[in-house]
């Protein structure tokens, strides 16, 4: 495939929206102090009026609104233009200031928009339930994106602004080279990071929507420039999950294996869900096929001296044995050939690979398994769970930048 599209591309609640903008779609723009009755108006209210008259009429429209630096603009479009157009789709939806003005929507809930492509330029605003193609966000202050989902998401900033995008989906996120962010803080948001199955790909998606690992590389950059630890860590995964899909065979067994085992570092605790998976696997094993104690759990008896008649010699071996076995302290329960034995031979034998994972040949072992076969599994699972040690410890360090 020539591009890579990001799951969830093929969601139908973006059906109608990832498209091109259709270019005969109907312009409206709200500029304050000019008067064009059937391009540019002079209120909010006339604008929506219209925008409604198309909508009847089933044609598309490009709604635009400039904030002129008064606060009688953005009054009005806060109080007629946002929830008008809420839950209305539009192929267009920008909302700026003139370009010598920092002026911008301030505190408003802004609910239920719905365009293609979508440009907003706000202060302090709480966005809930949007449903974007593609979302160019300017933000100053704190702005939050609640149960939002949007095909591509591009961050831009002005004083250091603080964006929380809680719950939703994003297909793509970006942030520009030089974002100007305060903090990015991602909450229960899904992001894409892999694409949908050939089969699946509409064929009049956008050509913008492409999943790569530039976007998440520079939200990596951004987020080491921050020293924001948490952020790195994630979209570090990101990119390499994306990277999976764009490796060659040499690269790819190795990148499932991390992957599988380890989701790239991502997750702390999937390793350790692994490695007591094929502890608890293992084990079974072992109590099915049969073990042995070693001698360096029961050592041989001391050796009778010449000459000993039988009766007294196994006198003594019993007395050999039974001091053995005293000194053996917690080992004891490996001897034996009842199912409690069996069991506890198990046990030590599935965990000892964990602890010694390179002592698999050694003498010292406490358990041995009857049968060959289970002894190269055993070889094999014992490297797994030093594998398994590492990425523990690498997720570790990664995330908290030891």
């Amino acid at each position: 495939m020539s591009r890579l599209v990001p799951e969830g591309a093929d969601d139908p609640r973006f059906s109608g929206l990832l498209r091109e903008v259709d270019g005969t779609a109907v312009v409206l723009r709200l500029e304050r102090g000019v008067r064009d009755e059937e391009r540019k108006f002079r209120s909010a209210h006339d604008l929506l009026a219209k925008q409604l008259e198309l909508a009847s009429e089933g044609r598309s429209t490009r709604v635009s609104a400039q904030i002129s630096g008064d606060r009688v603009v953005a009054e009005e479009i806060g109080e007629h233009l946002l929830p008008g157009l809420s839950d209305v789709a539009l192929e267009s939806f920008t909302l700026s200031s003139y370009m010598d003005s920092p002026a911008a929507l301030t505190g408003y809930d802004i609910i239920g928009l719905q365009a293609v492509d979508a440009t907003l330029r706000v202060k302090d605003c709480t966005l809930r339930n949007l449903l974007f193609g593609s979302l160019t966000l300017h933000a100053q202050g704190t702005v939050r994106l609640e149960d939002c989902r949007v095909g591509r998401l591009v961050l831009s900033g002005n004083g250091e602004p603080d964006i929380v995008l809680s719950g939703g989906r994003v297909l793509v996120i970006e942030v520009q080279d030089e974002p100007n962010l305060r903090s990015l803080n991602l909450s229960g948001v899904q992001i894409s990071r892999q694409p949908v199955k050939v089969s699946q790909i509409p064929k009049d998606l956008p050509a913008w929507l492409r999943l790569d690992a530039v976007s998440f590389r520079r939200l990596h950059k951004w987020a080491q420039d921050k020293e924001d630890v948490k952020l790195a860590h994630q979209m570090r995964g990101h990119q390499l999950s994306v990277d999976y899909y764009l490796s060659d065979r040499t690269e790819r067994p190795f990148m499932y294996l991390w992957r599988l085992f380890g989701n790239y570092g991502l997750s702390l605790w999937r390793p350790m869900a692994w490695l007591l998976a094929s502890n608890l696997l293992f084990g079974t094993l072992l109590y099915c096929t049969g073990t042995v104690a070693t001698d360096a759990v029961l050592p041989v008896a001391n050796a009778v001296a010449p000459g000993t008649d039988a009766a007294n010699a196994a006198t003594l071996a019993a007395d050999g044995i039974a001091a053995a076995e005293a000194s053996l302290g917690w080992r004891s329960v490996l001897i034996g050939d009842g199912q409690g034995a069996q069991l506890s031979r198990a046990i030590v034998g599935a965990t000892e690979a964990i602890f010694s994972p390179v002592n698999v040949f050694s003498i010292r072992k406490l358990v041995l398994p009857t049968e060959p076969w289970v002894a190269v599994v055993q070889f094999l699972y014992s490297y797994l769970c030093l594998g398994l040690i590492f990425l523990f410890g690498f997720s570790i360090r990664r995330r908290f930048k030891i």
